[in-house]
């Protein structure tokens, strides 16, 4: 093909209809699909199935950075699968001499018939009596709903070492954390069962993102027999559950598609590094 061919190519009209259909198309599938349970189901893992081996691995690996650290292990609980053939599994770990806690969470998938790892990380969380929040984690994206200004959350991938990762957290906490009195929301014991904190956690972020206008809620009809019906998939909790909104579904989208999730990934860890310096950061 030469350039006139090109040219003559970039001319014809419909070629241009498949950009269009990617940046505008995708969204409204999302926004057709896209459900939340409003009271998500948290629960522990049953300790006797075993887990892929790499996912093993990363939670022994884990439990023995946080126990150096004198990080107390919770258990591991199981998350909502966010897409088909994915399982998200976190272990908590908990600090109640620093008011801390910290998960390693992990998300893995069925490929042809194989559990393959799908992405990892190490979040810090510190929470003060005005349900406002401090974390800081090694994520290697953005998150999918806008961050509260009252929820400062940084991420800095570069720092896999655990230890490291803490002291970046205690320095953003000291730092912005000023006149705010810390909290802790899971209750002392190592046969404590934190689902509960963990699901208003969750639910806390499904909340901030409706009151940001990205989700729409959807309670209960009233009148209705609490029977499951088969037919909806979110029956959980008498049906009750999030979707998206029109921006919502916009937005979301447009943040993890070429070339925005790049662009946007790369500027967040800029700004959060940027943030960490200001804050006395000399590691």
């Amino acid at each position: 093909m030469d350039v006139l061919d090109a040219f003559s190519f970039l001319g014809k009209w419909w070629i241009w209809l498949i950009p269009v259909a990617y940046f505008l198309a995708t969204p409204l599938l999302i926004w057709l699909t896209f459900r939340l349970e409003a009271h998500p189901n948290i629960e522990k893992a049953d300790e006797t199935v075993p887990l892929p081996t790499d996912v093993q691995s990363y939670f022994y690996d884990s439990h023995e950075s946080m126990h150096a650290i004198d990080y107390m292990n919770q258990g591991t609980y199981l998350l909502p699968s966010p897409t088909p053939n994915v399982t998200a599994m976190l272990a908590l770990f908990v600090n109640h001499q620093k008011l801390c806690a910290a998960v390693a969470c992990v998300f893995y998938a069925n490929v042809n018939g194989k559990w393959s790892l799908q992405a990892k990380y190490i979040e810090f969380a510190t929470y003060f009596q005005d349900e406002s929040s401090i974390s800081t984690g090694n994520q290697n994206r953005n998150g999918s709903f806008p961050v509260r200004q009252e929820n400062l959350q940084t991420i800095f991938p570069d720092l896999d070492d655990v230890a490291t990762l803490e002291q970046a957290h205690l320095l953003m906490v000291s730092q912005h954390g000023r006149g705010r009195r810390p909290v802790m929301c899971i209750a002392e014991g190592a046969d404590v069962d934190a689902s509960d904190a963990l699901r208003e956690d969750i639910e806390r972020e499904y909340e901030n993102a409706r009151q940001m206008g990205y989700l729409s809620y959807h309670g209960a009809k009233p009148g209705l027999t609490p029977e499951i019906n088969p037919y909806q998939p979110l029956s959980h909790q008498g049906g009750e559950y999030y979707s998206a909104t029109f921006k919502g579904a916009y937005l979301m989208t447009w943040r993890e598609l070429w070339p925005i999730k790049p662009v946007l990934y790369r500027m967040r860890v800029s700004s959060d590094r940027r943030m960490l310096q200001e804050a006395g950061w000399r590691g």
